[in-house]
C-alpha cells in the first residue's frame, strides 16, 4: 500500500517561475488493481507518478511506502525502493540503445537479484510477444515493440507496483489494446498505476480512476459493477445504479423489454438520457469540478472498503540495495566506448602523443647521475666503485681529503667487501723488467705508476664478481709480502722480468713465462724489486724487495684496458689507476657537484699487508690513517646506485682538528665518487644540463596538462552523452556506486591504452633522445638517459589518475541528479 498525505510539489520553470504541480494530494493506493490517473496536460499526472515511483522528490507532506514513511529516505533508500518494488513503463520507453532487447530486460533482473536468469528472461520476452526480437537493438524495432521491451523489463523484476506513463501514447489502436490487456492481467496480482489522457481506455480497463486538475484530485471513482442487476422479465436490461439502467442491445429490445423499462422508471417523470459507448451524461452541477462530466458505467465514488479489500497486510517495507554484476558494468562501459568510437580514436591519438612527449620531457627533467652511471655499466663491465672523501669550505670551494680508519669503518659497516687504498705508497714495477723492452710493450701495458693497497684477508678480493685467486695464494702477512694482479703477469709475459729470489742482482726470466694461466702459480714465492715513494715531495723514492704470495685473476682483457686508457685524463693522480671507466655528474642535495668513478678491473695494482698507513703532515707524525679512497664491489646496477646514494648521504664524521685543517675552515664533509673526466664535466656542463632539465620540466608540465585536458574532455563528454542511460539505471534502482563503476571502468580502459602505448613509445624513443643529448653534450658513448620505473610510475599515475578523476567528477554530478531529470534527453 502506498499513501500520499497532503503531498506538495513545486518546481521551477526555465525562466525561474514557480509552478505548484501537486497541491496537497492525499490518496491511498492499494496493493493490486489497475488505477488510471486522468487529466489534461499540466494537471500533475506525470509528477504524481514520478513522486510515487521515487523518481522525483516532494516538498512537503508524506509518502508512506508499505507502512514506512519516506521522509527520512535519502537517494540510496529511494534507489533500493525502486529496485525492489517498482517496475516502470515510460512514455519515451527509456531503454538503453546500446543494449539488445535481451540485455535491456536482463539488466533489470540482474540489478534486483544480482545474477542473470536466462530462463526467466526468455519467459518474459515470450509473454510480451517479442522473443524473436531478442538480439535486436532498439534502433531496429518499432515503437510498439520498444514499449513491449519496457513492459518486459518491468515484469521481469516481479515488482509490487508497475507505473506506466502514457504507455500507448505513440501506438496504434490494436497495439494499444494489446498493451492494456496485458496490464489488466498483471493488475490481478500487483498494483498497476497508469497515467493516460485516453479516458476511453481508462473506462474500459480501470478498476479505479483518479482525475487530476491543476495539481488537485477532483474525482476518485472505483468500478463496482459493469453488468449490474438483471431486471425481472428482461434479458437485456440491467440496473447498474440508482437511476441508471444498462441496455445490452437496443436493436434486440422487445415490447416486453420496453414494458419492463417503463415500469422500472415509472417513479420518475422527468427527462431521461440515453447514451452509448459506455458513457452517461450527467448534469453539470453533479460534476462541477471536472471539465468532462462523463462518468463511466459501473463506477462510483471510491470508498474505504474499495481500498481495504485490495490491501495485503503481509506486505511490509523491507528493501535493500541492488548491485549490477561486474560483467554487466563492463558491458555498459564498453558500449559507451563503442558509441563514440570516432571521437575515441582522435582522443587516443592526441593523448598518446601528449603522454609520450610528457614521458620524454620527464626523462630529461629528472636526469639522474647515478642512474646514468648504472645504466652505462655494461659498456665498461664495471665491477667496483671508488669512494673518496670530499669537504666543502666556507668560500664554497671543495677539496678531496684523506679518510681516517673511522671513515673506512663507517663505509665497511655498509659494504663488507670494501677495500681501502692508502695513498702512502706509490710503486713503479717497470724497473723490474728489462728497460729495452718497455718501448715494445703494447699501449694497454704502458701505465707507469701504480699504488699498493693493504689487504686484510682474501675474502675482500673474492667479494668481487669474476675475480679469482691462483691456487696457493694467500694474503700478505708481512710488510715485504705482496699479491699481484694478472695485469703484471701479462706485462712480464711480454718482456720477461728479474727474479731476486736467489740473486741480489736479479735473474732474468725470459718472456713467454706466463703464456697461460696455469703458469701463474710459478711466480708464487718469487721475489721482485719494486720502487716506491710516499705521496709527498719531501720523501725520496726507495726500492724494496717483495715476495709474491698471491696472484689475482681478473676478467680484464686488452679491449677493456685500451678503451679505458683512451678515456683517461692526462693528470698525474689518474695514472695510478689501472683502468677507470667513466664518471658522471649530478647536482647533489646541497647544490654542489658530485662525481662518480668506477673500475672495470680492480684499481689497486697490488696488495700488501695492512700495516703501511701512517703519513707525515708538515713533518709531524700525527697518527692519522690517510686512506685516499675505498673500493666497493658493485656487481649490479642496484648496487652501483646504492653506493652512489651512500656517497650523497651525510655522515657524522670528524676531520683531525689540527692546524692543517683548521686553517682551511673545512665545515662540511661527505663521501663523494670522483670523476676521471671531471675537466669535461665542469660547472658549465652542470649549468647546461640543469638548464635543460629545468626547461624540460616546464615542457613536461605543459604537455602533461594538455594530455590531462585531452583525456578529461573525452571522458566528460562521454559521461554527459550517457546522462540519459545513467537516469535509466537510477530509475531501475541502481546505486551511485554502480554508475561510478561504469564510467571509472570506461576511463580505466582508456587510461590503460594510453599508458601502455605511451609507455612503449617513450621507452622505444629513449635511445634516440639519449643519442641526441649525448652527442650534444659530448658524452659519447655514455648513456645519459634511461626510462626507469619512477618515470613509468609517473606516467601510470598521470594516466590513471586523470581518467579516474575525469570520470568521478561528471558522473558524481549526474549520479546525484534526480532520476527524472537525468532521464531527460540531452538538449
Amino acid at each position: 500500500m502506498i499513501e500520499l498525505k497532503d503531498l506538495h510539489k513545486v518546481y521551477k520553470t526555465k525562466d525561474g517561475q514557480k509552478v505548484e504541480a501537486l497541491k496537497g494530494i492525499t490518496v491511498t493506493l492499494p496493493d493490486r488493481g489497475l488505477v488510471f490517473i486522468l487529466g489534461k496536460s499540466g494537471s500533475g499526472k506525470s509528477t504524481f507518478l514520478n513522486v510515487v515511483g521515487g523518481l522525483d522528490t516532494f516538498d512537503s507532506g508524506d509518502l508512506i511506502l508499505f507502512g514506512k514513511s519516506s521522509k527520512s529516505f535519502n537517494s540510496t533508500d529511494f534507489n533500493a525502493y525502486r529496485n525492489k518494488y517498482i517496475g516502470f513503463i515510460f512514455q519515451e520507453y527509456n531503454i538503453i540503445n546500446s543494449f539488445t532487447v535481451h540485455d535491456n530486460v536482463s539488466l533489470a533482473y540482474e540489478l534486483k537479484y544480482g545474477k542473470n536468469n536466462e530462463d526467466k528472461v526468455q519467459e518474459i520476452l515470450k509473454k510480451v510477444g517479442i522473443a524473436e526480437l531478442s538480439n535486436r537493438k532498439p534502433s531496429e524495432i518499432s515503437g510498439g515493440q520498444k514499449q513491449r521491451v519496457a513492459i518486459a523489463r518491468a515484469l521481469v523484476k516481479h515488482p509490487r507496483v508497475i507505473l506506466a506513463d502514457e504507455p500507448t501514447g505513440a501506438l496504434d489502436g490494436t497495439t494499444s489494446r494489446d498493451i492494456f490487456d496485458l496490464l489488466k492481467e498483471l493488475s490481478k496480482t500487483c498494483l498497476v498505476v497508469c497515467v493516460t489522457h485516453d479516458a476511453s481506455c481508462a473506462e474500459t480497463y480501470a478498476d479505479r480512476i483518479i482525475r487530476l486538475k491543476n495539481g488537485l484530485i477532483v474525482d476518485d471513482i472505483t468500478r463496482h459493477s459493469s453488468e449490474g442487476e438483471a431486471l425481472d422479465g428482461s434479458t437485456v436490461l440491467h440496473k447498474v445504479g440508482e437511476g441508471l439502467i444498462k441496455i445490452d442491445s437496443i436493436k434486440n429490445m422487445t415490447d416486453k423489454d420496453l414494458s419492463v423499462l417503463n415500469e422500472a422508471s415509472s417513479s420518475y417523470d422527468g427527462p431521461s438520457y440515453i447514451t452509448y459507448k459506455d458513457k452517461v451524461r450527467f448534469p453539470v452541477d453533479l460534476m462541477a469540478n471536472d471539465d468532462s462530466m462523463d462518468l463511466p458505467v459501473g463506477f462510483s465514488k471510491t470508498n474505504k472498503d474499495d481500498i481495504e479489500k485490495n490491501i495485503n497486510p503481509d506486505i511490509k517495507y523491507n528493501s535493500k540495495n541492488g548491485r549490477i554484476p561486474f560483467t554487466t558494468i563492463l558491458k555498459l562501459a564498453m558500449s559507451s566506448l563503442k558509441s563514440g568510437w570516432v571521437r575515441l580514436v582522435f582522443t587516443f591519438i592526441l593523448s598518446i602523443i601528449s603522454f609520450t612527449f610528457f614521458g620524454l620531457a620527464l626523462e630529461v627533467s629528472t636526469y639522474d647521475a647515478s642512474d646514468t652511471y648504472a645504466s652505462s655499466a655494461d659498456i665498461y663491465r664495471t665491477d667496483a666503485t671508488t669512494l673518496y672523501k670530499q669537504v666543502f669550505k666556507e668560500d664554497n670551494t671543495e677539496s678531496t681529503v684523506y679518510m681516517s680508519d673511522e671513515d673506512y669503518n663507517n663505509i665497511k659497516d655498509s659494504y663488507k667487501g670494501a677495500i681501502p687504498a692508502y695513498r702512502t705508497l706509490n710503486i713503479n714495477i717497470k724497473k723490474s723488467i728489462p728497460q729495452d723492452k718497455i718501448d715494445s710493450l703494447p699501449s694497454y701495458l704502458k701505465l707507469s705508476t701504480y699504488f699498493i693497497s693493504p689487504l686484510d684477508d682474501l675474502s675482500q678480493i673474492e667479494a668481487y664478481k669474476d675475480f679469482s685467486l691462483v691456487d696457493g695464494s694467500k694474503a700478505p702477512s708481512a710488510t715485504d709480502e705482496i699479491v699481484l694482479t694478472d695485469y703484471f703477469l701479462t706485462m712480464f709475459n711480454e718482456t720477461g722480468y728479474y727474479d731476486y729470489t736467489d740473486s741480489a742482482s736479479g735473474t732474468l726470466v725470459e718472456k713467454g713465462c706466463f703464456n697461460n694461466e696455469n703458469l701463474y702459480k710459478n711466480i708464487l714465492g718469487k721475489k721482485i724489486k719494486i720502487y716506491q715513494s710516499f705521496d709527498t715531495d719531501s720523501l725520496n723514492e726507495s726500492e724494496t724487495i717483495y715476495k709474491v704470495v698471491g696472484v689475482v685473476k681478473t676478467d680484464l682483457n686488452k679491449e677493456d684496458i685500451e678503451t679505458a686508457m683512451n678515456n683517461l685524463e692526462a693528470e698525474d693522480n689518474s695514472k695510478d689507476k689501472i683502468i677507470q671507466s667513466y664518471v658522471d655528474f649530478s647536482s647533489s642535495t646541497d647544490g654542489r657537484s658530485t662525481g662518480m668513478e668506477t673500475t672495470v678491473f680492480f684499481s689497486p695494482s697490488a696488495f700488501s699487508a695492512n700495516n703501511i698507513k701512517k703519513y707525515d703532515i708538515q713533518g709531524e707524525k700525527d697518527g692519522i690513517n690517510l686512506i685516499s679512497r675505498v673500493y666497493v664491489p658493485t656487481n649490479s646496477k642496484d648496487e652501483i646506485k646504492q653506493v652512489y646514494s651512500f656517497s650523497k648521504s651525510k655522515h657524522n664524521l670528524t676531520v683531525k682538528a689540527d692546524t692543517y685543517y683548521i686553517q682551511r675552515s673545512y665545515i662540511q664533509k661527505s663521501y663523494t665518487i670522483n670523476s676521471y673526466i671531471a675537466s669535461k664535466l665542469d660547472s658549465s656542463f652542470l649549468g647546461t644540463i640543469t638548464g635543460i632539465s629545468t626547461y624540460a620540466m616546464y615542457i613536461a608540465i605543459g604537455i602533461g596538462i594538455i594530455a590531462v585536458l585531452t583525456t578529461m574532455n573525452f571522458i566528460f563528454t562521454s559521461v554527459a552523452f550517457k546522462k540519459q542511460d545513467i537516469g535509466i539505471l537510477k530509475g531501475l534502482g541502481s546505486t551511485s556506486r554502480d554508475v561510478f563503476a561504469i564510467f571509472v571502468i570506461e576511463s580505466l580502459l582508456i587510461a590503460a591504452v594510453n599508458f601502455i602505448l605511451s609507455f612503449a613509445i617513450t621507452w622505444s624513443l629513449t635511445p634516440t633522445l639519449n643519442a641526441l643529448l649525448v652527442s650534444l653534450m659530448g658524452m659519447s658513448p655514455l648513456s645519459m638517459l634511461s626510462f626507469n620505473w619512477i618515470q613509468g610510475m609517473v606516467l601510470f599515475v598521470l594516466s590513471f589518475g586523470t581518467a579516474i578523476l575525469s570520470a568521478l567528477i561528471p558522473s558524481y554530478s549526474i549520479a546525484n541528479m534526480k532520476p527524472v531529470d537525468a532521464m531527460k534527453r540531452n538538449e
